[in-house]
């Protein structure tokens, strides 16, 4: 350990005992960066939700922390500053390290010189003149993962010292930076493997006692069947405010509703026994918003468990429907919207394993294959790796599990729309409508991801040699998924959309006949053979 971070570690606490004795913070994370939607964000969540905290997480305004002021993205994020500013709303800003082009006179012989003082007064000073450029900025959210160079695991760097020691010194140098300009510095603890986290952990507490920290709610990423993040309540000296993903990343990005106040609570109430000061909730994923959709109440959930640590998943429902809807048919509302959680996962991921999902959208094959076998799941929860294994190697039964999987989510999709119309007369016009559309998508999700996983299943078992190239049942499920895109696209056109909604038209069909069209060329090359 080097003398500057002993004396680091000399630094009062005392920010910290002060954050803990103000309000909880209640935060909110955003992805879109069209400058009015952030300040109409920022105002609706100060008016309505309650929020003093807010992240803008785009990598182009933070990636580089080398943001021209004048430029157009530089004097939007100043006007949003002065907007939070106004609004009593404290403006975080994420940024990633290590991210800049090292000069070459740091980097003899191609690997960084993390040994060199130099290296370390270059990047405190990135950050010293970014932060005088941006005045209006009220913390950053820094990020060792993700990078262009992640320096804890590169082989890259010159360093003599531990990983963790190395993690201490890059925090350091961007708190050198930060503290002196009265700027937070939260660290997050996002990583991959358990052994990652603790060497990012260890690195944190060698860190100044002013740096914050950040962790997410889940383990690893943003799936709700993965265990609490070991890391929550790790830092009792410091600052910590957990993570939420209340849009779905890998669980339809609010156009595919994934409705969690029962789950959200759980997984805070957990966090704050554990002694955290607050957490923010990502209420977008780029173009696809919370607000407005029926995901919304995820928004509503973790603002009120905030504020109010006695307030119920009932209490919420019923004023998150009574807002949105008027009171009548609140029964029928909350019953329907609750199966959302299971039936998206039982579409979006097989047995709790996330498969045949990019980011909520349909793979590439090449997308497809490459997460069966990594074990980014199942290095944390142990049934998980069984599962994987199945998949990566499967047999008629696990065709034939997976396939259920997904009628089971269609029949409860049905359900809630024969529910749905039965109570048609309680329901305003727009509860009726809203909901109505929403199952119907949930049921043609469904009915697509079935026979594409089915024919993706089998086309597995051929390519390895276990079933024949002729197979009679990847023909049946491969025409069936045919059928489906085109059932889907007369019904939707090319506005059909099941996440990333910024990537391009019909992306939705477009990617699900690109990946029929894969897995029919690898079957065709096996009959070659």
């Amino acid at each position: 350990m080097t003398h500057e971070i002993i004396a680091a570690l000399a630094l009062s606490a005392c920010a910290a005992a002060l954050a803990w004795a103000q309000e909880p913070i209640n935060g909110w994370s955003v992805h879109d960066d069209n400058l009015e939607y952030m300040v109409e964000m920022a105002a609706l969540g100060a008016s309505e939700y309650g929020i003093n905290h807010m992240q803008l997480q785009r990598k182009e305004y933070g990636y580089g922390v080398n943001l021209d002021p004048q430029s157009q993205p530089g004097r939007e994020l100043r006007k949003l500053g002065e907007a939070c500013d106004e609004l009593g709303v404290k403006l975080h800003l994420w940024v990633w390290e290590l991210s800049a082009e090292v000069p070459e006179e740091l980097r003899p012989e191609g690997a960084i010189a993390a040994v060199d003082p130099a290296f370390w007064d270059w990047v405190r000073g990135r950050y010293e003149r970014f932060l005088d450029s941006f005045p209006e900025l009220d913390g950053l959210i820094l990020t060792l993962r993700e990078s262009p160079v992640v320096m804890h695991l590169s082989n890259d760097m010159i360093w003599p010292g531990t990983p963790a020691e190395l993690v201490a010194k890059t925090i350091t140098s961007v708190w050198q930076a930060c503290e002196p300009r009265g700027v937070d510095l939260y660290v997050r603890t996002f990583s991959v493997t358990p052994s990652e986290t603790r060497m990012l952990v260890d690195g944190i507490r060698l860190s100044p006692r002013g740096v914050r920290v950040m962790t997410k709610c889940v383990s690893r990423d943003w799936h709700t069947c993965l265990p609490s993040h070991p890391a929550i309540g790790d830092f009792p000296d410091r600052v910590q405010i957990v993570e939420f993903d209340l849009t779905g990343e890998y669980s339809g990005q609010a156009i595919i509703p994934y409705c969690l106040p029962d789950y959200i609570k759980e997984r805070w109430d957990y966090a704050r026994e554990r002694g955290v000061a607050g957490a923010v909730g990502r209420i977008d994923r780029f173009s696809s918003h919370c607000i407005g959709s029926l995901n919304e109440v995820n928004v509503w959930a973790l603002s009120r468990y905030v504020r109010d640590s006695r307030a119920k998943p009932s209490d919420v429902w019923d004023e998150w429907i009574s807002r949105r809807f008027g009171g009548g048919g609140s029964d029928v509302i909350r019953q329907v919207l609750g199966t959302t959680h299971r039936i998206t996962d039982q579409i979006l991921y097989v047995r709790r394993f996330k498969f045949l999902n990019d980011h909520s959208c349909v793979p590439s094959l090449s997308y497809a294959d490459s997460h069966i076998g990594s074990a980014s799941l199942g290095i944390w929860i142990k049934g998980l790796r069984t599962v994987e294994g199945e998949l990566a190697r499967p047999n008629e039964r696990t065709v034939q599990q997976a396939v259920l999987e997904k009628r089971d989510a269609i029949e409860l999709s049905v359900d809630a729309l024969r529910r749905i119309e039965a109570a048609r007369a309680e329901l305003s016009a727009q509860a009726y409508e809203e909901l109505t559309a929403a199952f119907t998508l949930l049921a043609d999700a469904g009915q697509l991801w079935e026979p594409m996983t089915e024919a993706y299943l089998r086309m597995r078992m051929i390519r390895k040699g276990d079933l024949p190239a002729d197979d009679p049942g990847f023909t049946a499920a491969s025409s069936a998924m045919q059928g489906q895109i085109d059932r889907l696209q007369e019904r939707y056109g090319d506005a059909l959309h099941f996440g990333r909604k910024d990537a391009s038209p019909g992306q939705g069909l477009g990617r699900a006949s690109s990946l029929l069209a894969e897995m029919r060329a690898v079957v065709d090359n096996a009959r070659a053979k």
